[in-house]
């Protein structure tokens, strides 16, 4: 359970998006547009893609 991994500040402030379909991959794919481009075949031809997301702030 990555959700329930502890960090130093005991406050979890993370989020998992797990995509396995070709329209969750497209999705995230279209993120890779301009500087990260050539990231975009390897979402696509991916089995599964983690994205790991993180609060910027502990409010």
């Amino acid at each position: 359970m990555l959700q329930l991994s502890p960090n130093s500040t005991n406050l979890q402030p993370w989020h998992f998006i797990i995509a396995d379909s070709e329209a969750g991959k497209q999705r995230i794919a279209s993120s890779t547009e301009g500087l990260y481009q050539f990231n975009t075949s390897k979402i696509l031809d991916a089995s599964h893609v983690v994205v790991f997301c993180s609060r910027l702030s502990a409010e």
